[in-house]
């Protein structure tokens, strides 16, 4: 695992630890799709990007995910 070096990027994954979680569930991806899907991810503020140096570390963003949350609850309410 690629642990950062600061407490900025604290419980986050960097893209290689996402690569070999998915290929240990056998949802092989590749490196490109995973950029993709991380890239669109951060778009819709769903996760965090903290840098340091050159490597790049993602966590959720627990505000998006609880408003996610709400939000089906509030579906299945009807």
């Amino acid at each position: 695992m690629y642990l950062p070096a600061t407490n900025l990027a604290e419980n986050s994954f960097c893209p290689q630890d996402i690569l070999r979680i998915l290929n240990n569930e056998e949802a092989a991806i590749s490196n490109t799709k995973l950029s993709y899907h991380l890239k669109e991810m951060r778009n819709a503020n769903i996760l965090n990007l903290e840098r340091e140096g050159k490597r790049y570390f993602y966590s959720v963003n627990h505000d998006t995910l609880n408003d996610m949350v709400d939000w089906v609850r509030s579906i299945q309410q009807n």
